[in-house]
């Protein structure tokens, strides 16, 4: 986990949030910190523990169906990912919506 940007504090606040990415295997969370990092969340950020976090609780499907949502309500994907940079939390909260298919599209 050092390897991907998680030392001390940033590594607690990971596993406190998500204990089960302890079971996850090295490749898949090296996946996943790639995709943060493509996204534009430096390591070094407070929030990077977070966004990995919430990203591990989603699928590319889940992740997608998401930014489609909100593209419902007239935002960008761009607008969406910019949102998301600041307040990770914000696609997450939308957990139960998303397993709602007649609220999309």
């Amino acid at each position: 986990m050092e390897s991907q940007g998680f030392k001390g504090s940033k590594m607690t606040a990971l596993l406190l949030s998500r204990p089960k990415l302890l079971d996850q295997e090295p490749s898949r969370l090296k996946q996943l910190t790639e995709k943060v990092k493509k996204l534009g969340i430096d390591p070094g950020s407070k929030i990077y523990p977070h966004v990995v976090a919430i990203m591990s609780s989603m699928s590319n499907k889940t992740w997608q169906r998401k930014i489609e949502l909100f593209k419902t309500f007239g935002w960008s994907k761009e607008d969406v990912l910019a949102s998301f940079r600041k307040k990770p939390l914000i696609l997450e909260s939308l957990r139960r919506s998303c397993r709602r298919p007649w609220l999309i599209g």
